[in-house]
């Protein structure tokens, strides 16, 4: 019930089965940028946390630093659900699309931070 007209995922669950963390278009929000030279618009991916009611996936949110400017995906949540990884090409990173990580506390969340040097290239 969370599917859109647009790409929807990957997507990672919590261990407990309740919370979803899953990739979809900026089009959701209604931000894109506009190309007039081709004619199109155009999106990035965000992230979205939703979370099980039943057997129903409802309550989706996207995450606070989904930007226009660059695309967050991938979604990965650690196993005790207070770490989520994503990959994304934000500034800051070491080129192309780094792995990143963000601090997950309930619905807050702290400022994603690149895995580093070792990880990325």
């Amino acid at each position: 019930n969370l599917n859109t007209k647009w790409h929807d995922g990957p997507v990672s669950i919590t261990s407990d089965g309740n919370t979803m963390y899953y990739g979809s278009e900026s089009f959701n929000e209604k931000e894109f940028t506009k190309d007039k030279a081709k004619n199109a618009k155009f999106g990035k991916i965000y992230l979205y946390k939703a979370t099980k009611e039943g057997d129903k996936w409802v309550n989706s949110k996207p995450l606070p630093f989904n930007n226009k400017g660059y695309d967050v995906r991938n979604p990965s949540i650690s196993k005790d659900g207070k770490t989520l990884y994503f990959s994304s090409n934000m500034p800051g990173g070491f080129g192309g699309e780094d792995i990143w990580k963000v601090a997950v506390n309930g619905d807050e969340y702290g400022t994603p931070e690149n895995l580093g040097a070792k990880v990325n290239t």
